[in-house]
Formats: structure tokens, C-alpha cells, sequence
């Protein structure tokens, strides 16, 4: 093979794909340097909000089941101002959520929410299920902006408890039913935000067996 550059001339290699020695040496660095995954979440509309979305019905996640009504996940996240925005920084719209949902995703079919606010770790308060959502309530924890933040989230037996790196705090449930979607977000649906929202390692189990899967 050659390739033709105006800056380095003529490059040429050969097909080292049946070489073992190269072969095995790819593998290596694929496995040490692993998947990465990691995702961007940013609000750029001011009429809807920046989200990833974990529906648990759909083929497509590889989910073994349609809801979990006792589980727990982890993620890995980082919320930080974005440098490359292009987003006014004017204070609104600002929030980072971890939301768990059950018979459809309005803040009046939450199981529980944890809420990440430039600085301050809060939680969804409990809201009249089906009817209507709960109101934004300090958790008393923080943390600084663009350190990476451990979370882990525990549901079931009408309880609601999360981590955020190894601090523990309890949430508040507003409809107790099976979480059936799962979301990462940042924004709301009336503003921007010069916030981001990374997420990486997301990792969701079911223990409604009896045994965590």
C-alpha cells in the first residue's frame, strides 16, 4: 500500500495481518487501553434538554428485562463547563440528573432523581405519583466542578439511596413502581446551558431475582 502526502511524501506499508507478532501486540494495547464509551451530554436547545436514555424495553440496550423493581447502577460522571460552548453562561438551566423512571418519564412517574448543581449534590423530592412531581431538596453534600464523581444509585422496597464517591444519602420516591427508564440529562426545556455532562461505566443491575444480575 502507499499514500501519496504533500507534507511527508510517499508512504508505503505492507499487510502485517497474518505477522503473530503484530497481531498480538494490537490485542495487547486493545486490551489495556479497553472500550471507550464515555458520553457527552450537552443543552443546546431551549426547547428540550440534553439527554441520554435508557429504556429498558428496547432490544436495542441489551437489556435481559423490561423494568427492575429492586436494582442498583454505577456511573462514572464529570460536570463541568464546557469550553467549547457556545452557550451564554447565565446561571439557568444548569442542573445535571440521574433519573429513574417508571410508568412513562414526566417528574410525576419518578422513582427517585439525584441532581448535580455546580457544586451542590441534591435529590428530586417526593412528589404525588402519577399526579405530580416533587420539588429539588439539598442533599448537604458537594463536590467540586469537573472532578470525577463515583455515583451509585440503589431502588426497591420502596427505598431510595445514592452515593456520590462513597457519600451516602438517602433520596425520596415519588411513584414506587418498577423503573423502567433510566436517564443521564443536563438542562431543561427553556434554556441552554455552557454546563456538560459526561458519563462513563454506566452499569445497571436487577436483584428481582433474588440475586443481583
Amino acid at each position: 500500500m502507499k499514500i501519496d502526502t504533500s507534507s511527508q511524501g510517499e508512504l508505503s506499508g505492507t499487510d502485517q495481518s497474518e505477522n503473530s507478532e503484530v497481531t498480538a501486540a494490537v490485542t495487547a494495547a486493545n486490551d489495556n487501553a479497553g472500550f471507550n464509551n464515555s458520553v457527552q451530554i450537552q443543552d443546546t436547545l431551549t426547547t428540550d434538554v440534553g439527554e441520554l436514555r435508557l429504556k429498558l424495553s428496547d432490544s436495542s440496550t441489551g437489556a435481559t428485562v423490561d423494568s427492575i423493581a429492586s436494582g442498583r447502577l454505577t456511573v462514572d460522571v464529570i460536570y463541568q463547563v464546557d469550553e467549547d460552548t457556545a452557550q451564554d453562561a447565565d446561571g439557568t438551566g444548569d442542573n445535571a440528573y440521574i433519573s429513574l423512571y417508571t410508568n412513562g418519564t414526566s417528574n410525576k412517574n419518578l422513582y427517585g432523581e439525584v441532581i448535580l448543581s455546580e457544586g451542590k449534590v441534591q435529590y428530586r423530592g417526593a412528589g404525588v405519583g402519577g399526579v405530580s412531581g416533587g420539588s429539588i431538596t439539598d442533599a448537604g453534600g458537594t463536590f467540586t466542578n469537573g472532578e470525577k464523581l463515583a455515583i451509585e444509585v440503589t431502588w426497591g422496597n420502596s427505598e431510595f439511596k445514592f452515593k456520590v464517591n462513597d457519600e451516602e444519602f438517602t433520596g425520596e420516591i415519588t411513584e414506587d413502581a418498577a423503573v423502567t427508564v433510566i436517564s443521564l440529562k443536563i438542562g431543561d426545556t427553556s434554556n441552554t446551558t455552557n454546563f456538560e455532562f459526561i458519563g462513563d461505566n454506566l452499569a445497571v443491575y436487577s436483584s428481582d431475582s433474588g440475586t443481583e444480575a
